[in-house]
Formats: C-alpha cells, sequence, structure tokens
C-alpha cells in the first residue's frame, strides 16, 4: 500500500511540477547546513540559502522563496 501511495503522490504532484523552470528537484543529496535569516527577534526565521552534498561535491544554493526537504 505504501508504494502505491507514494506513486500516487508523485503522479499527482510532484510529475506536473517538474517542468517548471523554478522547481529543481535532487535526489541522493545529503543536506549539510540551512542558512537562517534571525535579525528580528520574535520574527518568523526565514531559510536564505541552503549547502548540500552530492556526489562527492559541495554545493551552496541561494533561497528566494521556500525549501522543501524530504526524507525517507
Amino acid at each position: 500500500f505504501a508504494m502505491i501511495f507514494h506513486i500516487l503522490l508523485y503522479q499527482m504532484y510532484l510529475k506536473p511540477a517538474l517542468s517548471r523552470p523554478n522547481l529543481t528537484v535532487t535526489t541522493e543529496a545529503l543536506v549539510t547546513k540551512i542558512m537562517l535569516n534571525i535579525t528580528k527577534v520574535g520574527a518568523r526565521h526565514r531559510a536564505e540559502s541552503v549547502e548540500f552534498l552530492h556526489d562527492q561535491a559541495i554545493y551552496h544554493v541561494l533561497v528566494r522563496k521556500e525549501v522543501i526537504l524530504a526524507a525517507g
């Protein structure tokens, strides 16, 4: 059942979005840091950049809107 559920989620949500120019999906990557903007006391923290390891290389990417991390 779990595999069918994952396939349905992929077909319903991810597959249609993969053609968007502002979306990058990287698999088999390990996030090492999420840099947050914490300049305002009491305000919600906002991710400014993400550092991750992929294919034995370290990448540092800036964030414009949101970061979605998934594990499993």
